[in-house]
Order: structure tokens, then C-alpha cells, then sequence
């Protein structure tokens, strides 16, 4: 199992960086493109800092803020407040999307991946799951009555014939939403803190991208530069 993860998370980020070199080329002044040289040190650091680490720390921030929507959800329900909620899901969501284009790394190994985003929705146990809840830990519940579409599903209905939800919330359903998206941020902040601070107890995720082939790097050799330089067209 081991050896798989590394073998994905060697693969993958190569073909990330593969496509984020697409049209970066040049050209000498005869036309050709042989005497091109390109240095993929910076890319690979705008990649991991920029576009990973950042949109991670966005997804965390954005966690937050849809605790706090929720909770005002709970404590008071009306159309502000169901509005503001459903807004925080949007803006908590983009990022994720965005990161999309690299689900290697933490967000594989440490499964946070079906956690927030298990489809389809299992609507029955999540109907179930709500009625019986009373403050057990989600995250030992199946991936498929947690996380963005399980928020979704209560915060906008079931987009059967709309997107807005005709009844009230119940009370169950906002506490089960309020308990949800604690879990939620959790997941985030391990994700985020996997990329910048510490993975696996060791170095932060981060470092073994930018530092291929150094000391101590089992997860990426100096073949994820090689291959950046050599897929510059």
C-alpha cells in the first residue's frame, strides 16, 4: 500500500507541472527551439506556494467562516441568515474546486479527498443519520453523510426542482449542520497544515515538492525537474 501512495504521489505532480508548462516555450530568432533553456526550480515553487499551499489556506479559511454561518444558522433561522450560510458553502467550495488539479499528496493519502467529497449522497442514511444523532464524533460516519454535499444537500435542498429550499431546517438538521461543519473545518486544517507545517510527523508536504531529490525525500527524486524542463514546448 505504501509503495503505491508513492508511486502516486511521484506521478501525478508530474503531470500538473506538465500541463502548467503547456505554451511556456519560446523560440530562438530563426524560428527554432533548440537553444531554449528553461529552469523549472521557479515553476515548481509557484506551483506548491502559490496555487497548493494557497488554495489550501484559502479552503481552511473559508471553513471558518462557514462554522460561523452555521452556527448563526442554528441559533437564529431566517432567510439572512439561510442566505449567509449557503454563501459560505459557495466561497468554501471554490478553492476546492480549484484544487481539483492536484489531488495528490495529503489529500490522497490521508483520504480527505472522499471525506469532503464523497458522491453520490446517500439521502436515506443521511435522513436517518440526523434523526438518531446526538453529538457522536462524524467523523467516524460513512463519507457519504458528510462533508460539501451533505452541507449542501440540508443548506439548498434537493435540486429536484430548484435550488432553494421550501421548508424550514429542523431542529436536528441544524444541529447535525452545525456538527458537520466543525468536522469540515477539521478536515481542512489538516490538510492545510499537512502542506505548510508537518506531514506524517515529519517535514511539511511542501518541502519534499520543492526539494526533489534532496536528503531524506522518498516521495519525489530530481526526475520531477528533468520532466518539467523537458515537457517545455
Amino acid at each position: 500500500m505504501r509503495s503505491t501512495l508513492k508511486l502516486k504521489t511521484k506521478l501525478l505532480p508530474l503531470s500538473l507541472l506538465a500541463l502548467g508548462l503547456t505554451g511556456c516555450g519560446g523560440s530562438s530568432s530563426s524560428g527554432g527551439s533548440d537553444n531554449f533553456q528553461f529552469d523549472a526550480t521557479d515553476l515548481i515553487e509557484n506551483e506548491t506556494n502559490n496555487i497548493i499551499v494557497a488554495g489550501y489556506e484559502d479552503l481552511y479559511t473559508e471553513a471558518g467562516d462557514l462554522v460561523i454561518a452555521l452556527a448563526a444558522l442554528q441559533t437564529t433561522q431566517n432567510e439572512t441568515t439561510l442566505t449567509a450560510a449557503q454563501d459560505a458553502w459557495k466561497a468554501a467550495r471554490e478553492p476546492w474546486e480549484q484544487g481539483e488539479s492536484h489531488i495528490f499528496g495529503p489529500v490522497d493519502s490521508l483520504e480527505i479527498d472522499p471525506h469532503l467529497d464523497s458522491w453520490p449522497l446517500n439521502t436515506s442514511d443521511l435522513a436517518s443519520t440526523i434523526s438518531s444523532y446526538s453529538g457522536a464524533d462524524i467523523m467516524t460516519y460513512n463519507d457519504d453523510v458528510q462533508g460539501f454535499h451533505a452541507i449542501e444537500y440540508l443548506l439548498f435542498g434537493n435540486g429536484a426542482s430548484s435550488n432553494d429550499r421550501d421548508t424550514d431546517l429542523t431542529t436536528e438538521e441544524l444541529a447535525y449542520l452545525a456538527a458537520l461543519s466543525e468536522v469540515f473545518e477539521d478536515y481542512t486544517e489538516s490538510l492545510y497544515d499537512s502542506w505548510e507545517t508537518s506531514f506524517e510527523s515529519g517535514a511539511a508536504y511542501k518541502t519534499y515538492l520543492l526539494n526533489p531529490g534532496s536528503a531524506g525525500n522518498d516521495y519525489y527524486s530530481n526526475d520531477l525537474v528533468v520532466h518539467a524542463e523537458n515537457n517545455v514546448i
